[in-house]
């Protein structure tokens, strides 16, 4: 029985050839904090933002109100850290209503993201309210 042409390839490889090491593409920012975020990272970070504005100019109340200041990746791409303001900057909001009503809405912001951005799997939006705050009473 003769030897396939893949088998007579491998054994044709000298044993002294040096081993491919497959590894991550790129370097995990896991381990660095420091290290510099993707361009495929800021790309979606820049998608996202984009949409949650459009959504926050269609929610409705308190959420009409915000505008989007940033979006970063906490700790990867798949979990987005979302830092909202006031839309004018001379209001002053209750962080706690701020954050009530950016979670009742959640669920209809994830699926305007899922919507505009292609990828498996869509990012957790965790939100973060940074202005001026008027005190709860």
């Amino acid at each position: 029985m003769s030897k396939s042409w893949f088998r007579r390839q491998i054994e044709a490889q000298s044993d002294d050839a040096p081993a491919i090491q497959r590894g991550p593409a790129s370097p995990s920012t896991d381990d660095d904090p420091s290290a510099p975020v993707d361009h495929k990272t800021l790309q979606l970070c820049k998608e996202v933002e984009r949409t949650l504005g459009l959504a926050f100019a269609d929610g409705d109340g308190l959420v009409r109100e915000l505008m989007v200041l940033a979006v970063v990746p906490e700790p990867d791409s798949l979990h987005l850290k979302v830092i909202v303001g006031a839309g004018d900057p001379s209001a002053e909001l209750e962080e706690s209503a701020v954050l009530e009503a950016l979670h009742r809405c959640s669920g209809h912001l994830r699926t305007a993201v899922t919507e505009s951005v292609n990828r498996r799997k869509t990012p957790e939006l965790a939100f973060s309210f940074q202005g001026p705050r008027r005190q709860a009473t």
